[in-house]
């Protein structure tokens, strides 16, 4: 079946028109500031703001190259479709909410998402490629209170049911919206690909739904337009369950849903970026929750090994309690943390270090975290941070023989280790450049 055959069994022949004009233009693209990392020497002057996003500034890629500047690598910004970056926005995320992104990767909204709340965020995603490009856009944006899982939506609805105050469910999805960016999608988009999906995406919305506390909110969201992967799914939801739609408002080009009141389409050509579908739904049912908060598991020789380089290299005192061991790394828990005992679990907040033998190798999210305040720092200038990025050793006027925290334009990049006044270079070899 041809696909703008397939979609005018759902829109009018003006919005075909208007989306089949749409994928003859330029795709969109926006960068969302980190503000625990604020690219000072960044002039963001000249691009136009995203019209409801804070910090969220919209770009040509094609006469610009933020994805390429050191600041990206330094995670002053992560780049996000304009339209993607609504669903957290929509989501209104408080101060202490306690929120779970079902299927996270690579990191758009959850990042989104932990820079608005003091709490943990707790995030998942079952493809475990993918679940590792999720840990490192959390790690480069130095975000500390997010927990990662690569596990089954089912066990994850299971053990945390009830919990949650927010819930982001950003489903797998035909990808319709992507279709501007990446011809191939449109190529290969076919009914049989959407079908397939629609299972896949019910249970991920009851899972979803289970973990919300009666009067939590969830958003539902898709980059495709179809309403069989949409309005029909949240539909299924309301048909199993005492749910409520809450009607999104006031948001000029966007359309509005004809037959799901209050949840949105935004179609490319009408709102800039490339496209969604957004639904915020309300819990109504008593979900109880039984889960209980994790208790350090650190042993005292990990533990006092771990204190002698705190005492050499921090300017922090952490307790037992604050600690947490899976295998030979350590973790610094972040607030609320609830048991992961038979879970997948990839990053438990910040990420320390590994207590290897009689040591402790402090990690690069420890370095590039701005929470965590460092005894030892040294600031590269802009030759230095090029060889930095490259892995390459070079020679530093600091006699300290340290680690040291790496500084660029007085953000943290990373760690390396000062020998007889060389930096002995430990940023990871998947980032080098």
């Amino acid at each position: 079946m041809d696909y703008f055959e397939f979609l005018s069994k759902f829109y009018d022949s003006k919005t075909i028109s208007d989306l089949k004009e749409s994928l003859n233009t330029k795709p969109i693209f926006s960068l969302r500031i980190n503000p625990t990392k604020y690219p000072k020497s960044l002039d963001l002057s000249n691009l136009e703001k995203h019209p409801y996003v804070n910090n969220c500034y919209l770009f040509d890629k094609e006469t610009s190259s933020y994805g390429k500047l050191i600041e990206h690598d330094n995670g002053c910004y992560y780049i996000q479709d304009p339209s993607a970056a609504m669903v957290v926005n929509i989501l209104d995320i408080k101060e202490n909410d306690l929120v779970f992104d079902m299927c996270a990767a690579p990191g758009g909204k959850i990042t989104q998402a932990s820079l608005l709340t003091n709490n943990s965020v707790y995030c998942n995603d079952i493809s475990f490629s993918r679940s590792l490009d999720l840990l490192e856009n959390i790690e480069r944006l130095g975000l500390s209170n997010t927990i990662i899982f690569n596990e089954d939506s089912s066990k994850l609805s299971l053990k945390f049911q009830g919990l949650f105050d927010k819930v982001i469910l950003d489903s797998p999805c035909s990808g319709e919206g992507m279709f501007r960016k990446n011809i191939n999608m449109f190529n290969d988009w076919s009914i049989e690909k959407v079908n397939s999906l629609i299972p896949i995406q019910k249970q991920l919305i009851m899972n979803a739904y289970n973990l919300l506390k009666k009067g939590g909110i969830m958003t539902y969201s898709t980059c495709t337009f179809n309403k069989l992967e949409d309005e029909e799914i949240v539909q299924y939801l309301l048909d199993n369950t005492n749910a409520s739609i809450i009607e999104i408002k006031d948001i000029d080009g966007v359309d509005y849903s004809s037959s799901l009141k209050g949840s949105i389409h935004i179609f490319p050509g009408h709102f800039k970026g490339e496209g969604h579908y957004i639904a915020k739904i309300q819990c109504n049912d008593d979900h109880q929750s039984n889960t209980t908060l994790l208790k350090t598991n650190i042993d005292n020789k990990s533990f006092n090994i771990y204190k002698r380089f705190e005492k050499e290299c921090l300017d922090i005192n952490l307790n037992k309690e604050d600690l947490y061991m899976i295998d030979n790394n350590l973790y610094k828990l972040p607030p609320d943390t609830y048991n992961i005992k038979d879970l997948n679990v990839l990053k438990i907040g910040l990420y320390m270090g590994e207590v290897k033998d009689n040591y402790f190798i402090p990690s690069h999210h420890l370095g590039s975290n701005t929470k965590v305040k460092w005894k030892n720092q040294i600031e590269l200038d802009n030759n230095q941070v090029k060889d930095y990025i490259k892995g390459l050793s070079f020679k530093v006027s600091s006699t300290s023989s340290s680690y040291h925290q790496v500084l660029y334009n007085s953000n943290p990049l990373g760690i390396c280790k000062i020998v007889n006044n060389t930096l002995k270079n430990l940023y990871p070899k998947k980032l080098r450049k």
